[in-house]
């Protein structure tokens, strides 16, 4: 397997420190150093700290959301050759299953959703507006054919459901991440922990609550 690049190094330490500190306690000194790097390496591949934060929100979520996306694009051509309603329960999952097979797949992302935790508690909100605006255009698809496939309900209650959702995956996710960290033995994660029954009953619990009329 071929060495890092720097670039990929340094993002990959700025994810880890700015999940830990979050965006304004995390350092570019202590980032470069993680990164074994020297802070003009980090403004000749991002430009400042706000830009390289940016670069890893980009990096995770734009191929995540295109998965999203490409789901749900299937879910919809197979509801219209079928002439129906795609599912609450088929968008749903074509939302919610590529984080979790991210997560799978990919352990150490659960620090990057920690990232985007602090990202959207941030009271300056600068770094929630970027990631606002990477996120919106997969969730307003989504909102839009959950309108459709819910005509009993008013675009403002989807709306409210949807978010809901999103809420419980982002919990589902900070939870995985606290038991992770919790040095009890009876809440660390095993190593072959079914990801798929999380998928599943997390699934089944945001598609009652959408439903319910």
């Amino acid at each position: 397997m071929p060495e890092p690049s720097t670039r990929n190094k340094i993002m990959d330490a700025g994810e880890h420190l700015f999940a830990l500190n979050g965006f304004h306690r995390a350092s570019l000194r202590e980032i470069t150093a993680i990164a074994g790097a020297n802070l003009a390496a980090v403004n000749y591949h991002f430009g400042s700290k706000e830009k390289l934060y940016e670069a890893i929100l980009e990096r995770r979520i734009t191929p995540l959301n295109g998965i999203r996306e490409e789901r749900m694009g299937r879910v919809i051509e197979t509801a219209e050759a079928e002439n129906r309603q795609p599912s609450v329960e088929e968008l749903l999952r074509a939302f919610v299953e590529p984080t979790l097979e991210f997560i799978s797949n990919l352990p150490e992302s659960l620090g990057f959703f920690m990232m985007v935790n602090r990202c959207i508690m941030d009271s300056s909100g600068v770094q929630r507006k970027y990631f606002m605006g990477l996120m919106q255009p997969t969730l307003m698809k989504f909102y839009h054919s959950l309108c459709g496939s819910l005509p009993h309900l008013s675009r403002e209650v989807v709306y409210m459901r949807f978010m809901f959702t999103i809420g419980s995956m982002a919990h589902t996710i900070r939870m995985l991440k606290m038991m992770d960290h919790s040095g009890e033995k009876d809440l660390a994660i095993p190593d072959d922990i079914d990801f798929s029954a999380i998928n599943e009953e997390l699934i089944k619990f945001v598609t009652s609550g959408m439903e319910e009329v």
